[in-house]
């Protein structure tokens, strides 16, 4: 087989020319313009910049003629301005500061006339202002007597140490009402040492059970007398405060 001699390429034989197809297959490789008319490709086609403008509709005027062009000058020329923005900004605060200092005034002279209404208040024959004094004396009196009830309720304190406070009140009565029924009838009585209290609870079948703490009850003036010292007796269960005799060198 013998080599095949190469194309040499000249000017009149370009590299494509032997790429074109085949006149049979060229119908089924239509490009865009093979299936666009000429008229439809030239209306396709961008116009140019020159050719807008000349093709642009003028501006024409109610009656049909060219209105003249705006001075666009003229119109730059007539917007506002920064120095136009800083005097507005500067009218903006003078009203303003206007506008609080007699706001500032309004105030001080509302001030000055509810003072001197207050200062005649008590001479006015206000049935409002009566009633108002008379449930304010009512508010005092009350408190008065809730701070009485408060003040009796300490003095009358009586601490049970031991006892929960889930216990029922009769129970808690049932212990402590023994041991205040004697002295109370008794004026006499008095409690000298611990040795006394075991006995006393022994007298009277009491198990060891929290009992009565009677430093602040009133009814230690009777039980024990002037002067007295306070004591403690603490037993598996139970701690007893009272108040005994003291001794003239205590």
């Amino acid at each position: 087989m013998g080599r095949t001699k190469r194309a040499q390429m000249t000017p009149s034989t370009p590299r494509t020319q032997g790429n074109n197809p085949h006149p049979s297959i060229r119908s089924y490789l239509h490009t865009p313009g093979d299936l666009l008319t000429q008229e439809e490709l030239s209306n396709m086609a961008p116009s140019s910049p020159s050719s807008t403008l000349s093709e642009e509709v003028p501006n024409t005027g109610t009656n049909g003629t060219a209105a003249p062009a705006p001075d666009w000058y003229a119109l730059y020329a007539s917007l506002p301005k920064k120095e136009d923005f800083h005097s507005l900004l500067e009218e903006v605060k003078t009203t303003l500061h206007t506008e609080i200092s007699a706001l500032g005034s309004s105030i001080t002279a509302l001030e000055t006339r509810v003072q001197a209404l207050e200062s005649r208040r008590p001479d006015l024959p206000c049935p409002a202002l009566a009633a108002t004094t008379a449930q304010a004396k009512q508010i005092q009196d009350l408190r008065l007597h809730i701070e009485d009830l408060d003040n009796r309720s300490r003095r009358h304190n009586i601490r049970v140490r031991g006892c929960r406070e889930t216990d029922p009140p009769e129970d808690t009565r049932a212990i402590l009402t023994p041991l205040f029924n004697p002295r109370r009838d008794d004026t006499e009585a008095t409690i000298r040492s611990p040795q006394d209290v075991q006995a006393f609870q022994e007298a009277l079948g009491l198990p060891q059970m929290p009992i009565a703490d009677w430093t602040n009850c009133p009814m230690n003036e009777r039980f024990t007398g002037r002067p007295t010292r306070r004591h403690i007796q603490q037993g598996p269960n139970a701690e007893f405060t009272s108040l005994q005799q003291a001794s003239p060198e205590e």
